[in-house]
């Protein structure tokens, strides 16, 4: 399986923008299955409960959920993306899975952060995949910090867990990677780059998205710039 990430600059609440460059990017690369950041179509840090209200989508039946299907089916491949999710009148912080056979299935964040708890609903359940003949599994951001969110996956035999991510610190990095090892599966990273906006709280998500094995090897890392990058395992 050729494995991949891409980690952006995400234009805060631009949506379209957004996925204009996701879409230029992956149409251009050759993967199978490609991880993107967390809410890497809104940006994470909402202004107030109105305009996350304006930026939420429906799942499957959204602009951003519908778009990524039509390139996983284009590429042959499949998408794993973090986005705002509006359902029965609450939000979430949601990562959807796409392929060329259209929705398969989400994550709804379970343990939020301080800006998450603002405006969003937490998740209740760690859900697992079959895609190209791996079992695979999603915790957003900051669930890989909990024992008990990784132990609910890793107890359903994944093979991959995929971690969509909005981080600042060097600390997320060694968290993820002694999670990885304490797995024993295949880690999937992707962070993103830049701010939200200015409003002195001075927070720049630093990339450096990686793949990890499960002896906890980088086999795939990136710096503080745009890329895409794959491997094969």
């Amino acid at each position: 399986m050729n494995l991949g990430f891409f980690q952006f600059e995400v234009t805060f609440a631009d949506v379209q923008e957004n996925l204009n460059k996701i879409e230029s990017a992956l149409m251009q690369s050759d993967f199978d299955l490609v991880l993107l950041p967390e809410l890497c179509t809104t940006g994470c840090l909402f202004l107030s409960k109105q305009q996350a209200i304006e930026l939420a989508e429906d799942i499957p039946y959204g602009k951003t959920t519908q778009t990524l299907i039509k390139i996983a089916q284009a590429k042959s491949a499949y998408i794993i993306a973090g986005m705002l999710e509006t359902e029965a009148e609450q939000l979430y912080n949601s990562a959807i899975i796409v392929g060329p056979e259209g929705f398969i299935g989400k994550h709804q964040k379970v343990h939020l952060c301080s800006s998450d708890k603002t405006y969003l609903s937490a998740g209740t359940q760690f859900n697992t995949y079959e895609i190209l003949g791996k079992r695979i599994g999603i915790l957003l951001c900051y669930d890989i910090w909990f024992d008990s969110a990784n132990k609910a996956l890793t107890g359903q035999d994944i093979d991959i867990l995929f971690n969509p991510s909005n981080f600042c610190g060097e600390d997320s990095l060694e968290t993820i990677l002694q999670q990885t090892q304490k797995n024993a599966v295949y880690s999937v990273v992707a962070n993103r780059l830049g701010m939200d906006h200015d409003t002195g709280t001075g927070i720049q998500f630093i990339g450096s998205s990686r793949i990890i094995s499960p002896t906890g090897e980088v086999l795939a890392e990136a710096g503080r710039s745009q890329i895409l990058r794959t491997t094969t395992i």
